[in-house]
């Protein structure tokens, strides 16, 4: 499963995110997270749903302010998931292909280290 992906919404505009996890036994809650720049604050419960291994919430930019990063946590008997499942929500149009390209070329060279780590041990 994805942990990380990336969507460009224009202001009023509905993104559907949804946290899917695989865990044993299956998780009891889930909680959301939004970071602005250094600006993190909790979710309402209210704003999203879950069901079974599934979190959905729908995510609706209003203002600059609403972009950011979203994070969602599964929980159940044994604890939290170790890492959550990201969301970067950006402001879709000309930007948004110049931040895409680089997400990517990120997400690429943390996989290159990641192997390189992993030769290493």
């Amino acid at each position: 499963m994805r942990r990380e992906q990336l969507y460009g919404a224009l202001k009023q505009e509905t993104v559907l995110l949804e946290c899917e996890v695989e865990s044993n036994p299956k998780p009891l809650q889930f909680h959301w997270t939004f970071n602005n720049s250094g600006d993190s604050s909790l979710v309402s419960q209210s704003r999203y749903t879950h069901s079974n291994f599934t979190s959905v919430i729908k995510y609706t930019p209003v203002s600059d302010l609403d972009y950011g990063t979203l994070a969602c946590w599964a929980k159940n008997s044994v604890g939290y998931q170790k890492r959550p499942c990201i969301y970067q929500v950006v402001a879709a149009g000309k930007y948004f292909v110049n931040y895409m390209f680089l997400f990517l070329k990120v997400l690429k060279l943390e996989k290159i280290v990641f192997r390189l780590n992993r030769k290493n041990i």
